[in-house]
């Protein structure tokens, strides 16, 4: 009973997820005048549905996403409003209709974490320095005792853990830190430009410093919704960089010929939202604006049905000189790439089913996927 109790609230987190992106589509569509025929939770068949004005609002038996219905989308077969239809929008509003669905996803990720940081009331101050080794990048650039750093290349501390992996990628590399210094009590900011070194003394980082973990401050009520926000922005910022070097990485494996590691299916991320379900509230809120982030990425890689395909398609369009692809070759190219998802949809859960099984819980299954 419990686990069902843990499925269930996964899943009204994927349909959140779902449910933003698509609102995303449909609001600006909506306002930009391009008809939207159907809004779907779930893909097809059809569970329910109801017509809502000129709209259908639908809930599909599978349960692997979401769609909003333009028309003349892709074809214009069937148009009986041509002014009305996608394909006959201009350039700027199928970008901005395409885009909308992503957007809406980095801003529900951003208010989400912003929320939560709210909730818990306080905010990380920056990464003190307690000591600066001897002759170490840190004390050539003029880094001190007491300093916070709260920056590295524009990317804002806001765990001590993002420290390390931001340094390992930029090991050999110069970068600029954001130091705050406190000096007879007025702060002000330095910026620091140093390289890390690639093989330090023993004992020492690649900066050549040791500080504290990360310190906690309660914004005054006139700074909260400032700073509030700010983290949101921040965190997100910084998740999206570091989901973008790890499906960098997924596409270097398979154009090896690598099966991809880490990669999981609806099943692996149903299962992990579940164990989030169990933690509560917050830890479930703060997992679900991850997945939204990842959401957001996955759906810009340029491949149909995918929101990215029809912004490369805008951008192409553009750049030869407004000439458009056929709309049944375009029709082809998202029916046949809809197919190939659906079938890695379905091998990726063939091949997490059977492990599921020989875990004998969803808790041990996650633990295995974790590594745990």
């Amino acid at each position: 009973m419990e686990t069902l109790f843990l499925v269930l609230g996964a899943l009204v987190s994927l349909s959140i997820l779902v449910l933003v992106h698509e609102l995303g589509h449909f609001i600006v569509a909506k306002r930009c005048g391009v008809w939207v025929e159907q809004f779907g939770i779930g893909y097809p068949p059809r569970a329910f549905g109801k017509k809502i004005g000129e709209t259908i609002y639908s809930i599909n038996w599978l349960p692997l996403g979401g769609f909003v219905r333009l028309h003349g989308e892709t074809t214009s077969d069937g148009v009986t409003e041509p002014k009305r239809a996608f394909l006959n929008k201009s350039k700027s509003v199928r970008l901005a209709v395409s885009l909308a669905g992503v957007t809406a996803n980095f801003i529900f990720a951003a208010v989400v974490f912003a929320i939560v940081g709210a909730v818990v009331g306080s905010l990380p101050k920056g990464i003190k320095v307690l000591e600066v080794a001897e002759g170490s990048p840190a004390q050539v650039v003029g880094i001190v005792s007491d300093d916070r750093i709260v920056e590295i290349d524009g990317v804002n501390l806001t765990y001590t853990e993002y420290l390390q992996p931001l340094l390992e990628e930029k090991k050999n590399r110069e970068i600029e830190l954001t130091v705050l210094r406190t000096i007879e009590g007025i702060n002000g900011y330095h910026f620091l430009k140093l390289t890390p070194r690639i093989n330090p003394p023993e004992g020492q980082g690649a900066l050549g410093i040791v500080f504290t973990a990360n310190e906690i401050v309660e914004p005054t009520l006139i700074q909260a919704p400032f700073a509030y926000v700010r983290y949101g922005i921040d965190k997100t910022y910084f998740l999206s960089v570091r989901i973008l070097k790890g499906l960098g990485g997924i596409f270097k494996e398979a154009s090896r010929g690598d099966v991809p590691q880490g990669v999981g299916g609806p099943l692996t991320v149903t299962a992990v939202l579940a164990e989030f379900v169990r933690f509560g509230l917050l830890p479930l809120m703060e997992f679900t604006a991850v997945i939204s982030v990842n959401l957001a990425l996955v759906n810009l890689i340029p491949f149909p049905p995918l929101d990215g395909s029809r912004v490369l398609l805008v951008i192409v369009e553009a750049l030869t000189g407004g000439k458009k692809l056929a709309p049944k070759i375009e029709l082809y190219m998202q029916t046949a790439g809809m197919a190939i998802l659906m079938g890695l949809v379905l091998l990726m859960t063939a091949t997490e089913i059977p492990k599921l099984i020989r875990a004998g819980s969803l808790t041990q299954f996650v633990e295995n996927i974790l590594g745990v």
